[in-house]
């Protein structure tokens, strides 16, 4: 796939993504003219004590420079899809992109989890080679 403009946008917002969740890894992804496919490797959770008064609180929820500690895969695609979509309406007003309608996302997204090796590679292959199968996308418009 040759990005244009928006897909640059969301590729911007994908990688931007480690910088807000720290505990996350971007992985393997494809931005499709109507779609995404990603990896999105959520590292083991980390919680540190604070000791105040002989009691024990969890880190804070938010850190320096606003990043989210802990976030699920909820919180990880609601921001994403904010950020990309925001952006893209700015996009529309400012740089003349192409008007959508209604949303820019689906509200849903359709989630795996990925227990072995041999899951990733496949799901890592699917996003690789899902490129080469745009021609029969059904949605292909």
């Amino acid at each position: 796939m040759v990005l244009n403009d928006a897909g640059r946008m969301v590729e911007k917002w994908y990688f931007e993504l480690e910088n807000k969740y720290p505990n996350i890894k971007s992985r393997e992804y494809v931005i499709m003219p109507n779609h995404f496919h990603c990896i999105i490797e959520i590292m083991y959770r980390k919680i540190i004590p604070i000791q105040w008064n002989d009691d024990i609180y969890e880190k804070p929820q938010y850190g320096p420079d606003n990043k989210k500690f802990d976030a699920s895969i909820f919180d990880i695609m609601d921001w994403f899809k904010t950020m990309t979509t925001n952006e893209y309406i700015r996009g529309v007003k400012t740089k003349k992109w192409k008007r959508f309608y209604k949303r820019v996302w689906q509200k849903r997204y359709w989630d795996e989890i990925i227990f072995t090796d041999e899951d990733y590679t496949r799901i890592a292959d699917y996003i690789e080679n899902n490129p080469r199968k745009w021609a029969d996308d059904k949605f292909r418009k």
